[in-house]
């Protein structure tokens, strides 16, 4: 897998032979419902997005210092600045907060 940053709307990443844009990216994720799971121990998010039929469309972890998500199955990955931007995209399903050893919803 190659991975290009992506800093505009007119970049894009790459995998083998598939190319996604920034905003193609946006526009598909906004058509899936997105499930998280916040750990504020260590700042961090892991985050999952869904279609209507409950496939993985992308996953992604987002942090300070490293974010990443990645869309299945063709593996094209967006990361950093541009991963992180993509955190809000679609419609929010299951949100859950770790904090120490308990697990709840929110």
């Amino acid at each position: 897998m190659v991975r290009v940053p992506v800093k505009n709307r007119d970049s894009f990443a790459v995998s083998g032979e598939i190319e996604m844009t920034l905003d193609q990216a946006k526009r598909l994720l906004d058509t899936c419902k997105r499930d998280s799971l916040s750990d504020h121990s260590f700042g961090d998010t892991e985050v999952c997005w869904f279609d209507a039929s409950g496939n993985i469309v992308a996953e992604g972890y987002l942090s300070r210092h490293n974010s990443y998500i990645t869309f299945r199955p063709s593996n094209v990955r967006f990361i950093g600045e541009d991963a992180r931007s993509l955190n809000k995209c679609g419609q929010l399903g299951r949100a859950q907060l770790n904090h120490g050893n308990i697990t709840s919803n929110w």
